[in-house]
């Protein structure tokens, strides 16, 4: 508290004093955070320098093989942790000092001082603790020395995200340690739900979901919650997450605590620990959806709908509850579920059978609320899949059981309280809702699926009265505590093809001319080995091949150039860039990117039909692009543009050469499928009827392809209706020099 006072005058007389007390800890915080970042600031400086020292392949080398010293590190202390043998203790510490100290001198190598300087911090603490250790054993001593490394994995880590800044640099360890920080999250949030069921007395709150499991085996399920905390919190060390790691030990120590253990209603848990267990789950949320180790998840039909069809089917029998009934039902869940790929399901019919065992007449309360919050989540799922397959085979599947769907909608009516016309609709195809998920799943990267919900109503993305507005709402609400807000929500995401659509656009790295310097070089040298002489051409051939820029990396560009003609055209294309990196001098390749560009507009153009047209050949709404380079070194490089649009139709084809006068009838006639297909690249040859300002009329194929041959380069086509046109591209490198 900060006291301070001012005199009040009057006629130059002082007739009061005004005491001030303010409470300057928020300003204190604040300041200490500002001074905080500040020192991350010009640390990361520090680290920055170290680092720009150094080759981008030599620190790939060096992190990769720091990462695995480290967790070997760990590995020699768990040992010494759950082993008796005194010598055997004494090899491993001597493992850990030698991974140890070879860390420290690959630091000191690449000038990464502060990595060297705390390693061997990290090597003094070894020390002395295995002198205790020879003394008396005391397995406690080895958990703050656990901490010390696990710090030291997190100063690595800090290197290697720099690393990443700097040469896009990207280290498998750091993306498992993000994999791992997820899966430990949602174990711990299993955890915490079944430990909510071993409290007695409890009361019933619509707002938990309640999962209110096992009063017996109390203290074991507890055990299990606190060790994979310090599991998540030892995550967090080494992700350098400071308010996690408060947050966690605050929710650790209130669960040690007395006061904890004399809880008897889950209103007193709430008072007493949701406040944490929120702050952790929040965090934890936005780290894992803003980062980029999250996987996708694939669907399968007939399984998702078989899975909702159970579940309904539990619900039916809720009324007749026998613990035999719901125990078969059960197994042919868990059976389905894991098929599913979803662990929110798994995990929701592992709680929902340690609490059928409690047989007391709260269950079925219990098992309702359960079973309303697996049906909002299958909601969100049906509607994410652009095909609306599964809900097509679940109705077929409820008119094969021979229930009414009238009969499901009056139930999910009473279940998840929506009007009936309002359950029909979330249960029904819709591609406004399809499309209005997309945009949300892509907002949610941001970390916060509450507000990117509430922005989007607010918006007018959809109507706030609108069914699936309601649905998502109570979904994704932030407040309510309750199973599965955390798993539940993530998974949602996992299932949702659009929140990884150009996930990994920004990650492309950029490959200088020094990069594929080393290629090419090996292949010139052993030109040079195996043959005696060159004329002046050759050698300058070879020493331009030298310094030729990456090819693939170039064609990247096509990227933004294809999302604004797909926009343009009101198409949804997908662009993949893969095979080798290859080179071409620069002339060359300036021309080929030209000839290109031509070829690209047209696929998109011509060639992709529009989402419409596209369902209903049953394809993908989203089109393919793709392009493949494939190089064999001096001799070739040859290059595969292909797309799965409508294909070229050969017979309109032919009707345009007649009608246009190019070819006669009798001439076409006595051309081969090849020949015919071909006449594309003849003058004024196209098949759209229609202009187009991305590719005109067809005109420039002829061009496309003469521009090709004059860079030495072969232009061939094949194309199948309705699957798609491939254009190969074949250029010459005619480096190999025969002497004979």
């Amino acid at each position: 508290m900060k006291l301070s006072y001012n005199p009040i005058f009057v006629d130059e007389k002082i007739t009061n004093i005004m005491y001030i007390t303010e409470d300057i800890t928020e300003l204190e915080k604040l300041q200490l955070e500002a001074e905080e970042t500040e020192k991350e600031r010009g640390r990361y400086v520090e680290i920055l320098q170290e680092l720009s020292g150094n080759k981008r392949e030599s620190l790939k080398v060096y992190f990769d093989n720091s990462f695995k010293l480290i967790h070997d590190c760990l590995n020699n202390l768990n040992k010494i942790s759950y082993e008796s043998d005194i010598n055997a203790d004494k090899e491993n510490f001597n493992m850990v000092l030698k991974r140890l100290h070879t860390l420290k001198g690959d630091s000191l190598i690449y000038g990464l001082n502060s990595l060297s300087a705390f390693t061997h911090d990290v090597e003094t603490e070894v020390v002395d603790i295995s002198i205790e250790f020879s003394k008396k054993k005391d397995v406690n001593k080895l958990d703050p020395l656990k901490g010390k490394v696990f710090e030291l994995e997190g100063l690595s880590v800090i290197y290697a995200q720099c690393c990443n800044d700097i040469f896009k640099l990207k280290f498998e360890s750091v993306e498992k340690l993000y994999q791992e920080f997820h899966r430990e999250y949602s174990l711990i949030e299993y955890s915490l739900f079944k430990y909510l069921g071993s409290i007695p007395k409890i009361t019933v709150d619509p707002d938990v979901s309640s999962s209110f499991l096992e009063t017996e085996n109390r203290g074991k399920i507890k055990e299990k919650l606190i060790k994979e905390l310090r599991g998540l919190k030892n995550i967090c060390i080494c992700l350098n997450e400071k308010k996690l790691i408060t947050n966690i030990s605050g929710f650790e120590k209130k669960l040690n605590d007395k006061e904890f253990e004399k809880i008897e209603t889950f209103d007193r848990f709430k008072e007493i620990v949701a406040n944490f267990i929120k702050k952790i789950e929040v965090e934890v949320r936005g780290k894992v959806l803003t980062r980029k180790e999250l996987h996708a998840k694939k669907i399968n039909d007939k399984i998702w709908a078989e899975t909702v069809c159970t579940f309904y089917n539990l619900f039916k029998n809720l009324d007749r509850f026998k613990e035999q009934d719901f125990t078969i039902f059960l197994d042919i869940l868990k059976d389905l579920t894991k098929k599913t790929e979803s662990s929110y399901l798994e995990m929701t019919v592992a709680l929902i059978k340690s609490l059928i065992l409690r047989m007391d007449f709260k269950v079925r309360v219990y098992l309702k609320i359960f079973i309303k919050e697996v049906f909002l989540f299958f909601i969100v799922i049906i509607h994410s899949q652009k095909d609306g397959e599964i809900i097509n085979l679940f109705l077929k599947m409820l008119e094969k059981e021979k229930l009414e769907t009238e009969e499901f909608y009056g139930d999910m009516e009473d279940l998840i309280g929506l009007d009936r016309d309002e359950v029909e609709i979330c249960f029904s195809n819709s591609k406004k809702i399809f499309y209005f998920l997309e945009k949300l799943f892509r907002r949610v990267k941001n970390g916060y699926p509450e507000n990117a919900v509430l922005s989007l109503i607010g918006e007018k993305a959809i109507e706030d009265e609108h069914p699936i507005s309601k649905v998502l709402k109570d979904f994704f609400e932030a407040e309510r505590f309750r199973w599965g807000s955390y798993i539940g929500q993530i998974e949602t995401v996992q299932f949702s093809k659009s929140f990884f659509e150009n996930y990994n656009a920004e990650d492309i790295i950029k490959p200088e001319v020094f990069e594929a310097l080393p290629e090419n070089l090996m292949y010139v040298k052993n030109i040079l080995l195996k043959n005696g002489q060159f004329s002046d051409d050759h050698l300058a051939r070879l020493f331009n091949f030298l310094f030729e820029p990456p090819l693939k990396y170039s064609l990247n560009k096509f990227q933004s150039m294809i999302n604004q003609i797909s926009s343009g055209l009101g198409k949804k294309v997908e662009f993949k860039l893969t095979g080798d990196q290859g080179s071409l001098g620069k002339e060359k390749l300036v021309l080929l990117e030209e000839a290109m560009v031509h070829i690209i507009r047209n696929s998109i153009d011509h060639g992709i039909e529009d989402p419409s047209e596209r369902s209903n050949k049953g394809k993908s709404e989203k089109g393919l692009l793709e392009i493949t380079c494939k190089e064999e070194k001096g001799n070739l490089l040859k290059l595969v543009i292909k797309d799965d649009g409508k294909g070229i139709n050969i017979d309109k084809l032919c009707e345009k050469a007649i009608s246009t006068g190019v070819l006669k009838a009798e001439e076409v006639e006595k051309l081969n499928e090849k020949e015919k297909l071909n006449m594309i690249f003849l003058p004024s040859m196209s098949t759209k009827e229609s202009v187009s300002e991305i590719s005109g009329r067809g005109i420039g194929m002829d061009v496309v392809k003469n521009s090709l041959e004059n860079i030495g380069a072969t232009l061939t086509l094949e194309s199948v209706m309705d699957e798609g046109t491939t254009f190969t591209i074949e250029l010459p490198k005619n480096l190999k020099i025969d002497n004979t």
